[in-house]
């Protein structure tokens, strides 16, 4: 008898520390495997093989399995259709468990929605969480229900709506021994996939030192004074909450400062 799994699907989280999926993953009651695919309904759309942002991924898959070896265990990366991937990886594995994070665009909810039926037909349950945003579209809104239309009066309630609670790390690093003891030698390429690699340097996520500045520079062009974390946040190799704890951690030594 296969030995029962959960899986913690990575997509826009490609990240280890406070993954909030990946932490619930984690204290399930079945070993974690990894999984990420490449997913070709979104790559075959891309016209330019040396594409920044699937060198960016690739080289992060890799770093981040490196990482996931030190545990004994590997990432299961592959190439495809979601609902080809998945097919191939329920018969390959007794899978009971999946753990994901909300991914927000139309295509991803019409995907995600196709898979938890296909999962509860097999009496497999369909796990997902916030972790890409503090507040989702829903939860800062006017007194009215509706949501604002106005940048600063949403941001006075964002404000007003922050506790620490929303900022706290989820710990998932502490729980990596629960992943699924697994060597997986797989082939896969930029070039298997049709791409090259993009010969392009990508922004640090060191991005404290630009905090530090960024109140009193931002509104000037000629300076170098934003964060350039963009690309970290759209793809999750930073938290979203660790961001805003250094955020609240700049300001409040901003103002002891000037206290001082």
């Amino acid at each position: 008898m296969k030995q029962k799994i959960s899986i913690c699907w990575l997509r826009r989280d490609l990240r280890l520390e406070d993954n909030a999926a990946l932490y619930h993953a984690l204290k399930s009651n079945y070993p974690v495997l990894l999984l990420f695919i490449f997913d070709q309904n979104i790559l075959s759309k891309l016209a330019d093989p040396k594409d920044a942002r699937v060198t960016f991924i690739f080289d992060t898959m890799a770093r981040l399995n490196d990482k996931v070896n030190q545990f004994g265990s590997s990432i299961l990366i592959k190439y495809g259709k979601p609902e080809e991937v998945w097919a191939e990886t329920l018969a390959t594995y007794t899978v009971k468990e999946v753990y994901t994070n909300h991914d927000y665009e139309p295509y991803a909810q019409e995907r995600d929605h196709a898979l938890a039926t296909h999962l509860a037909s097999k009496n497999i349950s369909f796990n997902t969480y916030k972790d890409q945003v503090i507040f989702e579209k829903d939860e800062v809104i006017k007194a009215n229900g509706k949501p604002y239309t106005v940048f600063t009066p949403y941001f006075r309630q964002w404000l007003h709506k922050l506790t620490p609670f929303y900022a706290k790390a989820y710990p998932s690093t502490l729980y990596l021994e629960h992943l699924l003891p697994i060597q997986i030698n797989d082939s896969l390429t930029l070039e298997s996939m049709g791409f090259e690699h993009a010969e392009q340097k990508f922004p640090d996520m060191d991005f404290e030192t630009k905090l530090q500045v960024y109140e009193e520079k931002r509104d000037f062009p000629a300076e170098d004074a934003t964060t350039h974390i963009g690309l970290h946040l759209r793809f999750g190799t930073i938290s979203i909450r660790e961001a805003v704890r250094q955020a609240i951690v700049q300001k409040a030594e901003k103002w002891l400062s000037e206290l001082a």
